[in-house]
């Protein structure tokens, strides 16, 4: 395979090896995997190069790149009109989202909408108009207005 990923030749192969680290050692590994591709994915748009990325980052526990690769991986996927894939990114990057990082991509409330909106288009109502609430909880209405309008309209 190419610069922009790896494979095990037999899937048996793979849970052996992981099956033989401590999780730390995973934990390195996802982070050295995700190092490693790094190059490859700066710039570029392939859905599936980022959603890699993602998850070596996620794997690796390390929430402020696993929260970005993620949000880029959604936007890709979106862009691929992956809608399902886009969701599952932005719900993953919110479920790491503990509001001590500072200087992400998006907001909250940013990434909370751009969620609902893609579990909407996926057929999920109900999850879609929870994130919607949470996205609206976190607007305030008084120094925030037109953001808050932008939201309920």
């Amino acid at each position: 395979m190419g610069i922009d990923g790896y494979a095990f030749h037999h899937a048996l192969g793979r849970e052996a090896i992981e099956a033989s680290m401590m999780p730390a050692e995973r934990e390195r590994w996802h982070a050295a995997v995700a190092e490693a591709l790094r190059p490859a994915a700066a710039g570029s748009a392939d859905p599936v190069l980022l959603g890699r990325v993602a998850h070596h980052w996620w794997h690796a526990k390390m929430p402020r790149p696993a929260i970005e690769a993620a949000i880029t991986a959604g936007h890709a996927a979106e862009a691929a009109y992956a809608l399902h894939e886009a969701a599952g990114f932005y719900e993953r990057a919110l479920r790491l989202w503990d509001g001590s990082i500072q200087g992400l991509p998006v907001d909250r409330v940013d990434l909370l909408t751009r969620a609902g909106a893609m579990v909407m288009r996926t057929q999920h109502s109900q999850r879609a108009v929870d994130l919607a609430t949470a996205a609206l909880d976190l607007v305030d209405a008084d120094a925030q207005p037109d953001r808050r309008r932008t939201y309920t309209s």
